[in-house]
């Protein structure tokens, strides 16, 4: 008999916002799981994953919010070890799939609409073609411009995932970037470039885009470890050997310490809110 390392549940959710209540026992170690939930009939659409190191048996739980889906919803569990037979390593001891006690918040007319956009376009990046423009209507107020990936100043690949033009309010995203990430970051990514200029004070400042994106994601309803991990992935695209000689750059590494602070910063706006 074939070996399973995975196991996977449909559900039907109608685009109404859900919750997942999921509880496992860790039975044997050293063991990786790994869960995700995702829409399986459109490509590259998903909307939770986390990744989970285990060295002794253990219980663990998980609550998973999810306020934007589709019709139809799966919930995977697996190891990337094809060896490993799920049902040895794992023990599901409680999974529910229940309405998620939630109201979507009413928002001043212009944060309504570039929230509708952000969303709109969140769900469909997985499977839009690179060169896309994206636009809420035809006044061209709200434009993403989905390139391949965004270029350096000397023709390289960026390892900003996206960003909005200081004057001209269009924002570049790299399909490199967000194709494969789960709706709630490029929700958070994206909400970050609009605050600088629709929302901040100081359109320049980082740490209050950070801060005004936080505070719209969370009364969406989305989950708070998403929005950390959407800004503390930003540079695992590098290799070890080109993220050490970026270190080596003054400059950059201060711009790295920067990024740190601010994310320590945002931890504790999700964590009192």
């Amino acid at each position: 008999m074939k070996v399973k390392n995975y196991k996977i549940f449909r559900y039907k959710t109608d685009f109404k916002p859900k919750v997942i209540y999921l509880e496992v026992k860790i039975l044997k170690v050293p063991y990786t799981l790994e869960v995700a939930v995702y829409d399986h009939k459109r490509p590259n659409t998903s909307f939770y994953a986390r990744k989970e190191d285990f060295s002794k048996p253990t219980k663990t739980f998980y609550e998973i919010n999810l306020p934007l889906v589709n019709d139809e919803i799966s919930l995977a569990l697996f190891s990337r070890d094809a060896k490993q037979n799920i049902d040895e390593y794992v023990k599901i001891i409680r999974l529910e799939l229940k309405e998620m006690d939630y109201q979507r918040p009413k928002f001043d007319p212009e944060t309504e609409n570039f929230v509708k956009f952000i969303q709109d376009f969140a769900m469909q990046a997985g499977y839009l073609p690179a060169n896309y423009k994206f636009k809420l209507d035809d006044d061209g107020k709200y434009e993403i411009h989905y390139l391949p990936y965004i270029p350096t100043d000397d023709g390289g690949i960026h390892v900003t995932p996206a960003r909005i033009h200081v004057s001209e309010n269009f924002i570049e995203v790299s399909k490199l970037h967000f194709e494969r990430k789960p709706v709630p970051r490029r929700i958070a990514i994206l909400l970050h470039e609009m605050a600088h200029n629709f929302i901040n004070v100081d359109q320049d400042d980082e740490e209050e885009a950070d801060a005004n994106a936080a505070k719209i994601y969370l009364a969406l309803g989305f989950p708070k470890s998403e929005f950390l991990y959407a800004f503390s992935k930003a540079f695992k695209t590098y290799s070890d050997e080109q993220f050490e000689k970026l270190m080596s750059n003054p400059s950059w590494y201060r711009n790295y310490e920067t990024n740190v602070r601010r994310l320590a910063k945002t931890y504790e706006i999700l964590k009192n809110n």
